[in-house]
Order: structure tokens, then C-alpha cells, then sequence
């Protein structure tokens, strides 16, 4: 979830998700390289994804993210790999942590069929 080349971006990488999901897709997100575990030693985020694209065209991601540095905004990416080069990138939003470096998002988007032209992807869970 977090940027392989600086520390003010988050990375959700999802490679594709090809069969669609009724229930709640939850994941927590762990730093995609050591530089992102030295940039970001204590953060740690929980995702959830809502699919609602059959009813609603778009689905509900759920960001929670602490150990960040406070009174800090972040920008969300969804990428299809989770570090560098991250093949195909969407942005997905910026929240600002509080002073406890607490932050959150919840947007509507696309998520489940992100980059779903890719052959043979899956969910990857890295930061």
C-alpha cells in the first residue's frame, strides 16, 4: 500500500479481481519494500471493499490507516503491481491524518474489475 519512491503516497495494489464478489473483501496492507518499512515504520492500514458495482456501477472502499505520521495528507493509489514499475495506476483519493497520525477514506469507485483485462492476476496485499 505504500509508494515504493516516496512516503507521501498509499498503494493498493490489485492486480485484477476476475470473479465477482458478493460479500465484503477485507485485507490489511503491509509495507512493499524495506525503504517503505524504514519511510513508514509503524503504519498499518485495513482495507475493505464493498462490491456494489451490479447495483450502484461502483464499488465502496473502505480505508483505515494508523502509525502514519501525523497531521499529514496522503494520496491513495490503486496500482496494478506493488512496487515500481506499477503497470496500470488509478487514483483513487488524499486524506489527511489527525495528530494521533490516524486517517481514514471511503470513496466510490471501481475496484473489483480494475485492470481486469490483465490475464492470471490476483489480490495483492502489500504496502
Amino acid at each position: 500500500m505504500w509508494a515504493a519512491s516516496f512516503c507521501g503516497a498509499l498503494i493498493i495494489s490489485i492486480a485484477s479481481v476476475h470473479a465477482q464478489r458478493t460479500e465484503p473483501l477485507r485485507f490489511n496492507l503491509v509495507p512493499a519494500s524495506s525503504a517503505m518499512q524504514v519511510c513508514m515504520p509503524n503504519a498499518s492500514a485495513d482495507i475493505t471493499v464493498f462490491p456494489k458495482e451490479d447495483i450502484r456501477r461502483v464499488d465502496t472502499l473502505d480505508l483505515k490507516a494508523n502509525g502514519l505520521q501525523s497531521n499529514t495528507t496522503f494520496v491513495v493509489f490503486l496500482t496494478e503491481l506493488p512496487v515500481a514499475p506499477f503497470g496500470a495506476v488509478q487514483y483513487i483519493g488524499d486524506f489527511t491524518t489527525n495528530p494521533s497520525g490516524n486517517g481514514s477514506l471511503r470513496v466510490d469507485t471501481i475496484v473489483q474489475e480494475a485492470f481486469s483485462s490483465k490475464a492470471g492476476a490476483s489480490v495483492v496485499n502489500r504496502a
